[in-house]
């Protein structure tokens, strides 16, 4: 596959973040709406290699029961005589989706897997989302 970035990747957790909301509600029973929101930016670029924080936040409505982000850092090489000067940050993003979706298929079914573990803390059943990225409906092309 055509790509502009070196086959090894270097990739971390950057940030968790979780935490329980205080629910009013006077019902036994609450049916809430999860919707996972996946983002990718770029945090630091140069000529050589570029870095991405790639996360996935969860969206409860129409009651937050809790907040849930993860956010995982990924630093890329260009290949050698590469001159990624020429190219716009939106570009990189789309070639990276492309010509990385295997890396990218990995860090988020480690995102899931991370969610999982986090929702089931309290005894819950554990919430199990998608294992690959979600493009928002304005990114799909």
């Amino acid at each position: 596959m055509d790509t502009i970035f070196k086959e090894r990747a270097q990739f971390s957790i950057n940030k968790i973040n979780y935490r329980l909301l205080p629910i009013d509600c006077k019902e036994e029973t609450i049916n809430v709406n999860i919707i996972p929101v996946d983002s990718i930016s770029i945090v630091r670029r140069s000529l050589k290699s570029i870095e991405f924080n790639i996360g996935r936040s969860l969206k409860l409505e129409p009651v937050e029961v809790y907040e849930l982000d993860i956010e995982i850092h990924v630093k890329l090489d260009f290949i050698d005589d590469y001159d990624s000067s020429t190219i716009e940050d939106e570009d990189i993003i789309r070639i990276f989706k492309r010509a990385c979706n295997g890396l990218l298929s990995t860090i988020m079914a480690r995102a899931s897997l991370l969610i999982s573990t986090i929702t089931e803390v309290n005894g819950q059943t554990p919430l199990v989302t998608q294992p690959f990225f979600l493009e928002a409906e304005s990114e799909k092309v």
